[in-house]
């Protein structure tokens, strides 16, 4: 289906969650009625199909509103390419505009009869179905070969365009319907083959790296005059790890990156929660800590804990402690033999599951349910580390983030984070640990952190990852 039949039927569709919110909002105040929570305006010989004429008349104007609002917020364009938050974001302040013009109406039209409660039952019903209507559309647009029918043609150097094919083809509603050519070909394209070459549907990508931007404006609005869809993407420059938001500046697009952080509240909000759920998990968990050191100091020979120099919050060194389960010379074992240490190195600073003889038995198990870590929450306590964050690292492994050791710093470590409910230890490429701390700084939040908590308790349950 191309994009304007998918338009007309995706706002058909959305008119008839409308009426069928109408319907049912009707049918819940029909229910009230009848044990005497609602009544309807006593004027039953100017009825409309039943409903109230000031009823009906709501249902005229909130389908005209929609139709505006809509049309607004372009949420039927098919044209628009961009992530699924922004999508929901865009469709969710539809909504709410919506919802507010709606509710307006029965005042600018003086519809003094509509209760308030069958107009907010309404507008729910009405926005839960859109939003469940564009729920199914985006997820058969992305799964199946509904909207195979774009097609794009890219303009640019041979690099750049390769990277953008490998994008879009990757997406069901491109396919492999998608031509490129050298961005130098552009004032030819534009002024001769058009019409000729590419279809009349195409749209054009356009990534004008090193290229007069003269003859790029010029050729651009020979394409706009041609009823084509033009995208310009401005460089070839990996966002991915960083919050960025679209404005302009004299009309110029201007795209802006910032690191994540914190809002000014959560930042010590989020340190005074540490500080009092740490000090709470300790004097709950005090037993079971005790129990643990018992057990750990009847079964092998050495200290209770373990302790390590990590580094913390703008490379500030301080000393992690977990519950020892290996023997009192695991360190000396593995820096005393090269081959030892080479395949700990190699494989992320940590022996093969089931090759590292130094751990205890009851080492094996504190691991496999992480209560080793328990003693970790003096150094939240501390202020050394958070509840969640990226990993704690030795000081070695900066040197495996590369050019992203400074973000990784900007934080402190935490106990938990999305390394642990990712797999853990079965995250094996150390690129991809180094992507998952990225992702949480780039969206710390406190929300975000009481998620991963969550997520956290049924990781520990399943034991997985943890070796």
């Amino acid at each position: 289906m191309t994009a304007e039949p998918h338009n007309t039927f995706t706002r058909s569709l959305d008119f008839i969650c409308i009426i069928a919110a109408f319907a049912a909002a009707s049918g819940f105040a029909v229910l009230l009625s009848t044990i005497g929570l609602f009544t309807w305006p006593d004027t039953p010989a100017r009825a409309f199909l039943g409903w109230p004429p000031d009823y009906a008349i709501l249902l005229i104007a909130s389908l005209v509103s929609w139709s505006a609002v809509s049309a607004y917020f372009g949420i039927h364009k098919a044209n628009y390419i961009e992530s699924f938050s922004n999508t929901y974001w865009r469709l969710g302040r539809t909504l709410l505009v919506w919802a507010g013009v709606t509710g307006a109406s029965t005042f600018l039209l003086k519809l003094q009869t509509v209760s308030r409660q069958f107009t907010l039952s309404f507008v729910t019903i009405a926005g839960t179905l859109i939003i469940l209507r564009h729920f199914i559309d985006t997820s058969l647009s992305r799964s199946g070969p509904r909207r195979i029918g774009r097609k794009a043609v890219i303009l640019g150097v041979h690099r750049e365009t390769q990277w953008l094919r490998g994008v879009l083809s990757a997406k069901a509603e491109w396919s492999n319907q998608i031509e490129t050519t050298e961005l130098e070909r552009l004032p030819e394209i534009t002024e001769q083959c058009v019409s000729h070459q590419f279809a009349a549907d195409a749209e054009f990508f356009i990534l004008p790296t090193g290229q007069n931007m003269a003859i790029i404006e010029r050729c651009t609005l020979r394409l706009l005059k041609q009823k084509r869809v033009v995208h310009i993407v401005p460089a070839i420059l990996d966002t991915a790890l960083f919050r960025h938001s679209l404005g302009d500046l004299d009309g110029v697009p201007l795209i802006t990156l910032e690191p994540g952080r914190l809002s000014g509240v959560e930042a010590p909000l989020k340190r005074a929660l540490d500080g009092m759920l740490a000090a709470a998990f300790l004097l709950l968990l005090a037993p079971l800590m005790a129990f643990i050191a018992a057990v750990v100091t009847l079964t092998s020979s050495g200290p209770i804990f373990f302790s390590q120099e990590r580094l913390g919050r703008n490379g500030h060194r301080f000393t992690i402690y977990k519950f020892r389960t290996m023997r009192s010379d695991a360190e000396a074992l593995l820096k005393g033999s090269p081959e030892l240490y080479a395949k700990y190195t190699m494989n992320n600073f940590k022996l093969p599951d089931g090759e590292d003889f130094r751990i205890t038995r009851i080492g094996r198990f504190l691991r496999a349910t992480s209560l080793d870590e328990l003693p970790q929450l003096f150094n939240v306590l501390r202020g050394d580390m958070s509840l969640v964050g990226p990993r704690p690292i030795v000081p070695a492994e900066i040197a495996k983030y590369g050019e992203y050791g400074p973000l990784l710093l900007s934080v402190k470590p935490g106990m938990t984070g999305r390394w642990q409910i990712n797999g853990r230890s079965n995250v094996v490429d150390y690129s991809h640990r180094v992507k998952l701390d990225m992702e949480y700084i780039r969206d710390q939040s406190l929300r975000g952190d009481v998620e991963i908590i969550v997520k956290t308790i049924s990781a520990v349950t399943r034991m997985e990852g943890a070796h």
